[in-house]
């Protein structure tokens, strides 16, 4: 009993964590980024995109460096560190923002750092965004 139980678990577990993250709003900006890209570019993952970055880099494969805000990262930590990634070199820097839910605190910090950086807005809906410095 036991070991159904936990094979059982083990199996629902699996399939609760790969439809959590196949939202599909971020595909849209990956399938742009794709197009966009080029070799030395470099990509920055805003918090609330972390997951389903993770889950769609499988099927896009970016070979680029990427920074990923961890889900405990405060947002103005992470909104910091875009200045530290993105200005490595002159090679162009692309923001993933994406979430379920629209939390203005994250879009504000977000949107601070961007135009402090001169970037620029590549494509965007309701809870998602790209951006290019």
């Amino acid at each position: 009993f036991l070991s159904c139980t936990v094979i059982l678990g083990s199996y629902l577990y699996n399939f609760c964590n790969t439809n959590l993250y196949k939202r599909e709003e971020i595909k849209p900006l990956l399938l742009k980024l794709r197009s966009e890209i080029k070799p030395g570019d470099r990509i920055f993952v805003f918090k609330g995109a972390h997951l389903t970055y993770r889950f769609y880099n499988k099927t896009f494969n970016f070979k680029n460096d990427t920074f990923v805000c961890p889900y405990n990262m405060q947002n103005i930590v992470c909104a910091d560190e875009i200045k530290h990634f993105c200005k490595k070199d002159d090679n162009d820097c692309y923001i993933i923002y994406s979430s379920e839910v629209d939390i203005a605190k994250n879009v504000e910090l977000l949107h601070k750092t961007v135009d402090e950086l001169n970037g620029k807005l590549i494509i965007k809906d309701k809870m998602s965004a790209l951006y290019k410095i």
